[in-house]
């Protein structure tokens, strides 16, 4: 494993929209990828040999069916799939048009539920779900009748392309759709010309927001200030369901992004949902560099507090926070830290073990086991050369979108009570990947070659390990949930609440699932809540600027509130305050 190019916990669900010098479609024609790369998984033989692969032969194909579509100037409301005969006899009125039919199967148009624009996150997905489990649950009944010959029809759908510029970049999605349910949702192949793009920061080119995956399309996280996208109106938490009138819901988040992106000074239309309404919003494409760390100083409640916004776990993103906070002691009296960490999913392992350490004084950060032999690997535990001292009051914000190695520092941070755990319960990805770069003299490229059928110029992404906490506890599915629940607001409805999690990407049955992380500070929370927590400072100060129409984070602001009742009830907030400026930093 020594040889393998480490991209740990890198969640490919939730990306920026990164500049590239090439489009991933021209990144893909450098490649040696053919439709022979596709029939290795999409075959009658595989297909059939296990219930998952017959699920992922069938997303294969619909993927290449969605390429192979005509291009038409009217927007394309309708998704295309193939279905068995026994879906249509079972929901007919589901059945818009029956565009062709391949060696038994029908290539169809899905209606949409009425009013799709309307409905609630929490509606749509469970609405979702439950057409999910039915169109499974037909493709099952499959494995008892004639075997498919489903090289055949990918074979077909490939040669029906218009777009040949996009060919290689439909097979690759085709596998990665396979490969979604046959491995799981993290294992996918790449262009081995692309990989920088997964440890560095670079500049956006085009819309400046960075996006995850939702239920019915792409999810807005976050619309970077001064950017194309604030200018046009975009906001944070709206849905982008249609790119140059092509539905993204279906698509890969890959090649979602790769529609947004373009030429610089180019536009591109964007259909959104906002608060149930439907909004067309064209952006022009500009060139953007986003801070991936930033700080300031946040005093809601008369306490200072030196606030860290981490979006990635980027390269050099933990010196850049060590930094932060290093300079912002030496101008300010503060009484504590936040780390934000909502919408952050994840990054480079090393990074989060970096920031880890730095937080916990230099106490142990993470372990990972190998799926295959469910053995312990050994990893050296980072050793910080500078670190905060035990008694520094620290608040963690995540949500979500706080994934990886976002749930690695969380984690780490909850078990050993070095920092209040504030928010959301989080993604729950606790799987690790490694990236087996191309490399003939590599003999884990060559075991990947035969595994995967690699042809030149693609590298490949496996899931091959699960991580856990210091205590031993891992946070697949489960994901690390916070001390103290803090809603994105006091009065948040089921919608607000709802969030696109590590559990949603699992189509068919969830597997793996960990069990709940047990809550260590819940006596001292109970203590909080009678002495201090109890007059709801947040929830009053919160009402009062959204009075007068002031933009607020009410849990920014509860984590404030949390650490100032941690200081009256735990410790004396001047001897803090005076321990913290003179040894915030210990040296070994």
């Amino acid at each position: 494993m020594q040889k393998l190019l480490i991209i740990a916990l890198f969640l490919i669900f939730s990306v920026q929209v990164l500049a590239k010098q090439k489009t991933e479609s021209q990144l893909w024609d450098e490649t040696e990828m053919s439709v022979k790369n596709v029939t290795f998984f999409v075959n009658q033989t595989n297909c059939y040999s296990k219930e998952v692969y017959l699920f992922g032969c069938f997303e294969a194909l619909n993927v290449l069916a969605q390429f192979a579509r005509p291009e038409s100037k009217e927007e394309q409301k309708n998704e295309i799939k193939f279905i068995p005969a026994s879906y249509k006899m079972q929901y007919p009125q589901k059945v818009v048009k029956t565009l062709s039919e391949y060696n038994g199967l029908l290539l169809v148009e899905l209606s949409q539920p009425e009013n799709s624009d309307k409905l609630s996150a929490v509606q749509a997905y469970q609405i979702v779900k439950a057409e999910n489990e039915a169109y499974h649950k037909s493709i099952a009944t499959l494995q008892n009748g004639p075997k498919l010959k489903f090289e055949k029809i990918a074979e077909a759908l490939v040669s029906k392309q218009t777009k040949k510029e996009n060919t290689k970049l439909s097979l690759a999605a085709s596998i990665n759709a396979y490969l979604h349910y046959a491995y799981d949702p993290h294992t996918s192949i790449l262009a081995t010309a692309d990989l920088s793009s997964l440890s560095q920061d670079k500049p956006l080119f085009g819309i400046a927001v960075s996006i995850s995956k939702a239920q019915n399309g792409l999810a807005v996280e976050e619309v970077f200030t001064g950017g194309p996208a604030e200018k046009s109106g975009i906001k944070e938490n709206d849905v982008i369901t249609h790119v140059d009138g092509v539905p993204v819901a279906d698509l890969p988040i890959n090649d979602g992004v790769d529609k947004i992106r373009g030429e610089e000074g180019t536009q591109v239309r964007l259909k959104l949902v906002r608060d149930g309404k439907t909004i067309d919003v064209t952006v022009t494409r500009q060139r953007f560099v986003p801070e991936n760390v930033t700080s300031k100083i946040v005093d809601d409640f008369g306490t200072s507090y030196i606030y860290v916004k981490m979006r990635q776990f980027t390269r050099y993103a933990c010196a850049k926070v060590r930094a932060a906070i290093l300079s912002k002691t030496q101008i300010y009296k503060t009484g504590g830290i936040i780390l934000d960490l909502r919408s952050n999913p994840g990054g480079l392992l090393h990074e989060s073990m970096c920031l880890g350490a730095f937080l916990s004084a230099n106490k142990p950060v993470v372990y990972v086991k190998n799926l295959d032999t469910n053995e312990e690997e050994n990893i050296e535990q980072f050793k910080s050369d500078i670190w905060l001292t035990p008694d520094t009051k620290v608040a963690v914000l995540i949500n979500g979108g706080s994934a990886s190695a976002s749930e690695v520092v969380a984690g780490a941070l909850q078990d050993h009570k070095a920092a209040w755990i504030v928010g959301e319960r989080s993604f729950g990805k606790g799987t690790v990947q490694h990236v087996i770069t191309e490399d003939p003299r590599s003999e884990d490229y060559a075991l990947a070659k035969i595994e995967f059928g690699l042809p030149k110029g693609v590298s490949v992404k496996k899931t091959v390990q699960r991580f856990y906490s210091p205590n031993k506890i891992s946070n697949q599915i489960v994901g690390v949930v916070p001390d103290i629940i803090a809603p994105i607001k006091p009065d948040a409805t089921e919608d607000d609440l709802y969030a696109f999690r590590e559990e949603n990407l699992f189509s068919s049955t969830v597997s793996g699932a960990s069990k709940p992380r047990p809550l260590l500070r819940q006596e001292e929370v109970k203590t909080l809540n009678s002495k201090c927590l109890n007059k709801n400072k947040s929830e009053a100060l919160y009402k009062e600027k959204m009075s007068v129409k002031q933009k607020v984070d009410y849990q920014l602001l509860k984590a404030q509130e949390i650490l100032n009742c941690d200081y009256e009830v735990f410790g004396s907030e001047s001897t803090a305050r005076k321990y913290l400026q003179q040894y915030l930093f210990q040296l070994p």
